[in-house]
This record gives C-alpha cells, structure tokens and sequence, in this order.
C-alpha cells in the first residue's frame, strides 16, 4: 500500500472529467461497492461513513507523510 487507499486511487483518476462523463457513474459505483463491503465486513453504522471517509484519507497522510 502507498501513501494513497484505493479508493481515493480510485476517485482521483475518475474526477478528472466533465460532471457528465461516464466516469462520474464509475465513481458512484466505486464509492458504493466500498460502502456496502465496509457496511458488511466492518459492521459500521451508516452514520459513521463521512468518519470513514476522512480516516482514510488520512491514513495515508499518517502512515507515508514523505510520499
């Protein structure tokens, strides 16, 4: 694992584009198949997903801040 999770991996190369490009579906779809793998094997609250979200961003930030 680099500095970078999978999933921002994931969002930075599908937000270079129009807000209408089909790539915007692929980053929903992305987001959504992490959210329902995270809901099922972490056995989170939905409430908690913009916690998630921050956490693995900074992960990163945290684990590799020279990269």
């Amino acid at each position: 694992m680099g500095k970078h999770t999978k999933l921002q991996l994931a969002l930075g190369q599908a937000l270079e584009c129009e807000p209408d490009d089909e790539k915007v579906t692929l980053v929903l779809e992305t987001m959504a198949t992490w959210f329902e793998y995270a809901l099922e094997h972490i056995g989170m609250q939905p409430s908690v997903i913009p916690t998630l979200l921050r956490w693995q961003y900074q992960q990163g930030e945290l684990l590799y801040p020279d990269d």
